[in-house]
């Protein structure tokens, strides 16, 4: 069992005059409550409870007055609370439970800055409950119950005047999130996951003078589970709830850009994917978002060759994959309600470039289950 109760911070501010030859970054992780379980050629079973009731927050910046050399990084991670079962040869089965109290936050923010450089990059990344389900040669069997009832934020920002390459700016934030990947064997999970909190946000904004190609993209995750399986069937039974905001947003503003300037936004509250490739997958998937779900993805700009933006908004998705030559085949009991309002907005604007592009689409519930053959 871990109890986390007193905040924790992590933060790292770089301010130089130029950093030619080698760059410049800066980085910082927070961490709530961490563990890890592995075994080889044995069966694990583990049992673990965390709950945060406190605020982890995670903050790098760096400032280049000059010439910011190669490269300017810049990266921040905060993580609420964290686990990893992962097991070769062998069974690994256990049950997780993990609790972000009210009015508690997990944040992580990300700023670059300078007036000359060859390259930009930043991101933050913000997680709230994850867990991680790991076997090779082996079966997984796992029960993993998250809450989220607070809120988690990532925010990136850069700001330059000439960028010879590339800029690229990304911001994830994800409330609950379980990963299986078993190779080489079957794995069964179970997944609850509830989200009533103050929502979750991803945020990118990026101001530049010039670049050859911009990037900015920001994806917003309420509830989120993957699944991977390899040489064995797959089982999933997931029960999803957001209640809570999700929010997307991707800014970019430029004068000049050589190549291409782009944002992507995309805001979910409840995602499910199975890959299976093997016998076979059994899905029992309740999906229920009554959370406001918004992406926003602007592009504006000077002069430049291709200006594009893309926000897509969905409510519920689940989506299966399974390979028929493997002579697998889908099992699926699904229910998926959204109460929410979704919205995707995507917007660009230039004053001369060779080709604008802008695609928005939101979506209540979005269910796809496949069964062919790779390559097909």
């Amino acid at each position: 069992m871990q109890i986390q109760t007193g905040d924790i911070f992590a933060g790292q501010t770089l301010h130089v005059l130029d950093a030619y030859d080698t760059g410049a970054s800066s980085s910082a992780t927070a961490l709530g409550n961490e563990y890890s379980a592995q075994a080889a050629s044995q069966a694990l079973t583990v049992t673990s409870h965390q709950t945060l009731a406190a605020n982890v927050t995670a903050n790098a910046q760096a400032t280049v007055d000059a010439y910011a050399g190669p490269i300017l990084a810049v990266t921040s991670s905060a993580t609420g609370n964290s686990g990893t079962v992962s097991a070769c040869c062998a069974a690994g089965t256990g049950v997780a439970t993990q609790t972000i109290t009210p009015y508690h936050e997990v944040s992580a923010y990300a700023s670059a800055s300078t007036e000359q450089g060859d390259q930009i990059s930043a991101d933050s990344t913000a997680l709230g409950n994850t867990h991680g389900w790991l076997t090779t040669n082996g079966y997984s069997n796992s029960k993993t119950t998250q809450s989220m009832q607070g809120a988690v934020t990532a925010t990136t920002e850069t700001n330059a005047c000439c960028i010879g390459y590339l800029v690229g700016a990304s911001a994830t934030a994800v409330s609950n999130n379980v990963t299986v990947d078993a190779t080489g064997g079957a794995a069964d999970a179970v997944v609850d996951q509830h989200v009533d909190g103050f929502g979750t946000s991803a945020s990118v904004l990026v101001n530049q003078v010039s670049a050859d190609t911009t990037a900015a993209v920001a994806t917003a995750t309420a509830n989120n589970v993957s699944m991977s399986v390899s040489g064995g069937a797959a089982s999933l039974s997931n029960a999803q709830v957001n209640e809570s905001p999700v929010t997307a947003s991707a800014t970019v503003n430029i004068d000049y850009f050589d190549s291409v300037a782009s944002t992507s936004a995309y805001g979910v509250g409840n995602s499910a994917i199975v890959t299976e490739v093997g016998p076979g997958a059994t899905i029992f998937n309740s999906q229920v978002n009554n959370g406001a779900i918004s992406a926003t993805a602007t592009t504006s700009g000077g002069i430049g060759y291709e200006g594009i933006a893309q926000a897509s908004a969905i409510g519920n998705a689940i989506s299966t994959y399974v390979c028929a030559s493997c002579n697998g085949g889908v099992q699926a009991d699904n229910s998926q309600s959204n109460a929410g309002s979704v919205r995707a907005v995507s917007s660009v604007s230039t004053a001369n470039a060779g080709v604008i592009a802008g695609q928005a689409s939101a979506v209540g519930n979005h269910a796809a289950f496949v069964v062919k053959t790779p390559g097909s």
